[in-house]
């Protein structure tokens, strides 16, 4: 932690522990594998021959259409509706994980008297400024990992025994 030259505090990056970081990556690794599992389910009844031009393809989408197609996808394709009630329960959960994913890593971090502290802003029409704090933990976001990773396993399982 440091003092501008107006004298206000700056959190400082180097006092980050390797482990904050390390986390950080897993969850950026962790997703980016959730996302995958999304893009091949999608590319794969897109119709090409060519599984290459489906990467084309489903590699400019976003993680909410990804979901979103999956969904539709999903619901045309599966004839148990019961099943599709389990991924629309677990795409609910997709929603979240990106919202949380999307806190995290597009924010600002830095140390204070030995706590990571997560820093974000953000000015939006009739919201107006907003800024929002929390200390975080590699703990803590290894348990998030552990989140990525349970819906990830979840949303393969789901997704591929129908592909």
């Amino acid at each position: 932690m440091g003092k501008n030259d107006n004298g206000s505090i700056y959190y400082d990056i180097n006092e980050i522990s390797d482990d904050f970081f390390h986390a950080i990556g897993m969850v950026t690794v962790s997703f980016a594998n959730l996302e995958l599992k999304l893009s091949l389910f999608c590319g794969a009844h897109i119709g090409s021959t060519t599984p290459i031009v489906n990467q084309i393809i489903t590699s400019e989408l976003s993680f909410k259409q990804l979901i979103n197609i999956s969904i539709a996808i999903y619901k045309e394709v599966q004839l148990d509706e019961e099943k599709v009630n389990e991924f629309l329960n677990l795409s609910k959960d997709l929603f979240t994980l990106e919202q949380r994913r999307n806190s995290i890593i597009h924010s600002n971090y830095g140390a204070l008297n030995n706590y990571v502290v997560r820093q974000k802003t953000s000015s939006k029409g009739k919201k107006g400024f907003k800024m929002q704090q929390e200390d975080l933990t590699p703990e803590a976001l290894i348990e998030f990992v552990c989140n990525i990773e349970s819906a990830s396993s979840k949303i393969g399982i789901i997704l591929f025994e129908i592909s």
